[in-house]
């Protein structure tokens, strides 16, 4: 710190005089880098040890500092062949949990405020308001129920640790949600799962036997979890509450699809006019961004 001027204030009152000092900050500047991450949980060791018995180590009358070169680049080849590894961006100043997700959900947000200045259209100030209040936030913890009403589930336990895709639909045995809806989450089941998701989950504002008796008709068990929001109150936890009393008889859920990873909402895909297959914007997501380049 060097101080660079210093003086004093003409006095404003008989037994003051104000003294000032003024001192110039060198910031220091952080630059983002890469480095090299090990997956360890995930390492073959058996391959890991079957490398290093077979690797050409050097011999003990090279120079010192030889031997460790050679040492520390035959170490390192063989754990690339059997220990999983991949580059990552540190960038200092962000904090540890500021991840790529959310910065996926920011780029979103800022695209669907763009589009929102720019239309003035209510549909999209509402998506924008929807991207901007959710995503990244951790599921609510809000009891829904599988099976019968003893069976009570938290569903930030249900994702703890957990890669999966939970989607609502407007009512059980709906004829667009029996026909549309659960065959298609059914048909990609097992490519959701070759891609790191643990569990697909179907929600709806209705009572635990109603949801467990469709999910029998639609040949869903095993595949997806069929939970009930009798009260619609992890509905309403979400704001995405329908008011459905003329055609329906009470309060739905809107149509939306939620990626979460370890109970937090990475990604929120909903239709604000509810008229779309909103459920469904995460298979659709998810086949574009599997389409060849």
């Amino acid at each position: 710190m060097i101080c660079t001027k210093k003086g004093t204030i003409d006095p404003f009152c008989s037994d003051h005089h104000a003294v000032y000092i003024e001192t110039s900050f060198i910031k220091t500047k952080h630059y983002t880098y890469k480095r090299k991450v090990w997956l360890y949980d995930q390492a073959d060791y058996d391959s890991y040890r079957h490398h290093l018995d077979n690797c050409i180590w050097p011999e003990d009358d090279l120079p010192i500092d030889s031997l460790v070169e050679c040492l520390t680049e035959n170490i390192i080849k063989c754990a690339e062949c059997s220990i999983p590894n991949k580059i990552v961006t540190i960038r200092p100043q962000d904090p540890p949990w500021f991840h790529n997700g959310i910065r996926l959900a920011i780029r979103q947000r800022t695209r669907a405020h763009h589009k929102a200045k720019k239309s003035n259209n209510p549909v999209h100030w509402a998506t924008f308001r929807t991207l901007r209040n959710k995503v990244g936030e951790r599921i609510p913890s809000v009891s829904v129920y599988e099976g019968s009403p003893d069976g009570v589930i938290n569903p930030q336990e249900l994702f703890k640790g957990k890669k999966g895709i939970l989607f609502s639909v407007l009512g059980a045995f709906t004829p667009g949600c029996s026909l549309e809806h659960i065959p298609e989450y059914l048909q990609q089941f097992e490519k959701f799962k070759e891609e790191g998701y643990d569990l697909i989950c179907c929600v709806a504002v209705n009572d635990p036997f109603v949801m467990a008796a469709w999910g029998k008709d639609v040949k869903a068990e095993g595949k997806i979890r069929m939970l009930a929001d009798p009260a619609a109150e992890f509905t309403k936890a979400l704001k995405m509450e329908l008011d459905c009393t003329k055609p329906l008889g009470g309060l739905r859920s809107k149509r939306y699809s939620l990626v979460v990873e370890d109970a937090v909402i990475k990604s929120i895909n909903t239709e604000p006019d509810h008229t779309g297959l909103a459920c469904l914007l995460c298979i659709r997501n998810y086949k574009a961004h599997r389409q060849p380049s």
